[in-house]
């Protein structure tokens, strides 16, 4: 069984990351989405790692960053519910509103 799974806004998210970093910053991308995959993977064996940002989302998400993307995830599902990645300097509260994270 996998250790996370990554809902379609995640997998949307990552896979828009993925399309800027080839246009903008071809060096960075292959190395910023193996960092992401691999924090997920970590995230799904640790989930305690991340913290809570209650000033961003309800208690039952999780915050983990990478480079300068956050991993929205909520740690006390089995497997780990990956639920957005964003970057930091977006508005985070609005897009997790906008992906229906709540």
């Amino acid at each position: 069984m996998a250790s996370h799974i990554l809902t379609p806004k995640a997998h949307e998210d990552i896979v828009g990351i993925q399309r800027f970093l080839m246009l903008n910053a071809p060096h960075a991308e292959e190395t910023v989405a193996e960092a992401i995959v691999d924090a997920c993977d970590r995230l799904g064996q640790s989930p305690g790692l991340g913290h809570k940002r209650e000033d961003l989302a309800p208690a039952k998400f999780r915050f983990y960053r990478v480079f300068s993307y956050l991993i929205v995830y909520i740690h006390a599902t089995r497997p780990v519910q990956i639920v957005r990645v964003i970057h930091s300097a977006r508005d985070v509260r609005s897009e997790l509103k906008r992906g229906g994270a709540r």
